[in-house]
């Protein structure tokens, strides 16, 4: 009897366990989803906006250079800056 009580026990644990992951799976997805189209979106934007400004990524890295903070930071921002503002191949 203890045995069953054990194996159920586990199989609720594993159940759970199950459950979470699924779960946090599903918020990782969700969130590179969303990161995957605030990029997109950002860098037509940005594509835009060059056309007619094409100062526009020189004044986005002063804006970054002049938020002097943590140099982690800073080197994060720069490559998410440039990841937003990279000229199309081609163009």
């Amino acid at each position: 009897m203890d045995q069953v009580r054990l194996a159920s026990t586990c199989k609720k644990k594993e159940r759970d366990e199950d459950i979470e992951r699924d779960q946090s799976e599903r918020r990782q997805l969700a969130i590179s989803a969303q990161t995957f189209v605030l990029g997109t979106v950002v860098r037509a934007l940005v594509e835009h906006v060059r056309a007619a400004d094409p100062e526009i990524d020189g004044r986005l890295r002063a804006a970054v250079e002049a938020r002097v903070v943590d140099r982690a930071f800073i080197e994060s921002t720069r490559n998410y800056l440039s990841y937003f503002t990279k000229v199309p191949e081609g163009d």
